[in-house]
């Protein structure tokens, strides 16, 4: 679900893209639903002349982490803050504009 996106400045944030399931999202077609689902985002918000587009995501989740590296995402710094007593990566992806 997507609570809500935000634009500040040319910076695109998608504020709580949560899929809570008991489906085993390491399968492939549930990968292939996951890359979809942030390839649309990605279109949406270059769409909207948005730049960049900034993930937070656990350290543990390896898979996310996956991912989010095969459809250009990279780790850019450690978070601040813990979430859910979590140790938090910042992952960032530069868009190019459509014409």
């Amino acid at each position: 679900m997507v609570k809500k996106i935000t634009k500040l400045e040319s910076i695109g944030i998608i504020d709580k893209l949560v899929c809570r399931t008991s489906i085993p999202w390491t399968k492939p077609k549930y990968l292939a639903i996951g890359k979809e689902l942030l390839e649309y985002a990605s279109y949406f918000l270059e769409k909207k002349r948005i730049e960049k587009i900034i993930l937070l995501v656990k350290k543990e989740n390896t898979v996310a982490k996956k991912l989010y590296k095969l459809i250009g995402f990279k780790f850019t710094k450690m978070h601040n803050k813990k979430i859910e007593n979590s140790i938090i990566e910042v992952w960032e992806k530069t868009l190019t504009y459509f014409n």
